[in-house]
């Protein structure tokens, strides 16, 4: 996304969601994807559903991750978090102590782990000082203003055709189980994948959920929830990042089918 991770920031500091849908769109234009599956992770989830509100007949599936279109509690959090941390530190290292500091999931990581997961947010200056990859002009107006207004989504939902898989974390202060549950009764073809507390992510993902998953790709997954009971929640950028990758690893197979926001 612009202004975000490697993706250049925008000179004109627009970073409102009509923006982002039509740099996917541009990337699904240039990539020539006449149809593929659709994932997006917290803000880019938004992304995804606006996307899928303008192109619907461009999407085979649509997996929301921990985002939903009502507002909740942990958007102001987010916001608040990531206006008051430091703008620089001296060497990564410092960073990810920092990281571990302000997020448990983190510290529960590994540190080859905590550091991949750093090395995607945080650049080196050429001083040898590191600081965030996120445009600080974005960063500005979130304070400033809050985050972009949301577009209306809900009816997008509805209009949905294509299977649609909605995955929430029983610890998510951003995607209410309400809100959740509501967003599966308004889509026409939908599971609900429930994220409950654990241990460790990677092996939860790839290995007991699997045949739910599968069952979601193969489109059988439609009118029942499915359920992993050995995985954690994910907050902020580290949101579900393990789930995320397990996800694309599935269909591995055919990777120009599958674009991810967030």
């Amino acid at each position: 996304m612009r202004g975000h991770g490697e993706s250049a920031w925008s000179p004109t500091g627009s970073y409102q969601y009509g923006d982002q849908v039509s740099d996917l769109a541009g990337i699904v234009e240039q990539l020539g994807l006449p149809r593929f599956t659709l994932i997006g992770t917290s803000m880019g989830g938004i992304i995804a559903m606006a996307y899928a509100g303008a192109y619907p007949d461009r999407l085979l599936r649509l997996v929301i991750n921990d985002i939903g279109p009502d507002v909740e509690a942990g958007t102001q959090r987010i916001t608040q978090t990531v206006g008051s941390r430091p703008d620089e530190f001296a060497t990564l290292e410092d960073a990810m102590a920092y990281r571990r500091q302000v997020s448990p999931v983190v510290a529960g990581r590994s540190k080859e782990d905590q550091r991949e997961l750093a090395l995607g947010v945080l650049r080196p200056r050429p001083d040898g000082r590191w600081t965030w990859k996120m445009d600080p002009a974005y960063i500005e107006q979130c304070v400033r203003q809050g985050p972009p207004p949301r577009p209306t989504l809900w009816p997008v939902l509805e209009r949905m055709t294509c299977p649609t898989l909605v995955v929430w974390g029983t610890d998510s202060d951003v995607l209410s189980e309400s809100q959740a549950r509501r967003m599966t009764q308004r889509c026409r073809r939908d599971s609900l994948s429930r994220c409950r507390e654990s241990g460790t992510l990677r092996r939860s993902w790839s290995r007991s959920s699997a045949p739910r998953w599968n069952a979601f790709w193969e489109g059988r997954g439609r009118a029942h929830e499915l359920t992993s009971s050995a995985v954690r929640s994910r907050r902020h950028a580290d949101r579900f990042e393990a789930g995320h990758r397990a996800l694309l690893q599935a269909r591995a197979r055919e990777p120009r089918e599958t674009v991810s926001t967030g």
